[in-house]
């Protein structure tokens, strides 16, 4: 008898130990699931009254996102107009340069050469035009007595002329001489930024030869391409039917080109988009970027929260929606930003209150209130 009753105690508190285990167990995970997802519902208290807004149907634009990529409206390079070796480079990529300001210089010795040449052919050509000038006049004065034949007195003529058209041709070969020579100093054509470099110092050129790249980043500008379905959906005036949102600021673009031709190997009709009234923007981008630029299309209903009603934990998106002094955390689908608010797709109804700030919900939640209301959750 007494080693049966030893072994039911054994068995009883065996089974004791394992039911603790079981309920300390159950306790830790309830205490997790609490803490990790604020499910429960409380009553609001009059001191912790939280801003709310209603939930309306509102008119909501329709986008078409294209893809637009930057580029510079005022671009060159800059290619050498005479022949020569690189003494000098002034900048390099990546540099800002004002206009007028010498990007390189080139060897002069053979410039400075044609020049003096020039420079003689004109002295040469005014003495010749001198002395011939001086003959003309004599044989002007000597013809009507007859002491000079009509011949000489033609030749004579003829010679002053040509002559005079000697000079007119040697002053002309010294201009070019003098621009030749010019030519040995490249300047920037424009006030901008170097992008490329495409000569060594030290290295000998040739006319025509590629020496720098460059672009105003005062002149950037946005371009894509409308198919034929999306141009003939366009009104007369493109104005104000393009934006873009980035870094977090929503941007609408009022000089905007739509080409009224398609272009022959795509059939779509390219649009370009001026940054020049949108400075903010502008100073944020680089030519070469892509960025996505939005078309509205057309306008439908639907229902549009604030970004800071949402709440976000990991896969589980919702709001804090207000019933009453309760508050009940529902389950919600968003899909489109629209600047500072979503637009939602499943969860809500018109007329639904929700908190306005999911932070200040969240922390009312989790704040210890005896009036507490029993705990739900809502889903879609």
């Amino acid at each position: 008898m007494q080693t049966q009753t030893s072994s039911t105690l054994k068995v009883t508190l065996s089974r004791t130990k394992t039911m603790s285990a079981l309920s300390l167990l159950g306790i830790a995970m309830l205490a997790l699931l609490i803490f990790s997802i604020p499910l429960t519902v409380l009553a609001q208290s009059p001191e912790t009254k939280l801003a709310s807004v209603e939930v309306k149907t509102s008119r909501i634009p329709q986008y078409i996102e294209l893809d637009a990529r930057v580029e510079a409206g005022q671009a060159a390079t800059v290619a050498a107009q005479t022949s020569g070796r690189i003494l000098t480079l002034y900048y390099d990529v990546n540099d800002l340069v004002s206009v007028g300001s010498p990007l390189l210089e080139i060897t002069s010795k053979a410039q400075s050469a044609e020049l003096a040449g020039a420079e003689a052919e004109l002295a040469k050509a005014m003495a010749i035009n001198q002395q011939a000038q001086a003959q003309y006049q004599r044989v002007s004065t000597l013809f009507p007595q007859g002491a000079i034949a009509q011949g000489a007195m033609d030749e004579a003529r003829a010679t002053a002329k040509t002559s005079e058209q000697a000079i007119s041709a040697a002053k002309a070969n010294l201009i070019k001489a003098k621009q030749t020579l010019d030519y040995t100093v490249v300047s920037a054509p424009f006030s901008g930024r170097v992008s490329e470099r495409h000569v060594q110092q030290g290295e000998t050129v040739s006319l025509g030869q590629a020496l720098f790249s460059g672009y105003d980043p005062t002149s950037l500008r946005l371009v894509t391409h409308l198919s034929q379905r999306l141009y003939s959906r366009l009104i007369p005036d493109a104005k104000g039917q393009f934006s873009t949102y980035f870094n977090q600021t929503n941007f609408t673009f009022e000089q905007v080109t739509v080409m009224a031709f398609s272009e022959p190997s795509s059939h779509s009709h390219q649009v370009r988009i001026s940054l020049e009234n949108q400075p903010q923007l502008m100073e944020q981008l680089v030519p070469g970027q892509w960025l996505k630029v939005r078309f509205m299309d057309e306008y439908t209903e639907g229902l549009l929260i604030p970004k800071s009603a949402l709440v976000k934990q990991g896969e589980f998106t919702g709001v804090y929606r207000l019933q009453g002094a309760d508050i009940h955390l529902t389950q919600v689908r968003v899909t489109k930003e629209y600047g500072e608010q979503l637009q939602v797709v499943s969860g809500l109804i018109s007329g639904d209150t929700i908190a306005l700030d999911a932070q200040l919900a969240h922390a009312a939640l989790i704040k210890p209130n005896h009036g507490a209301s029993q705990s739900s959750v809502e889903g879609n």
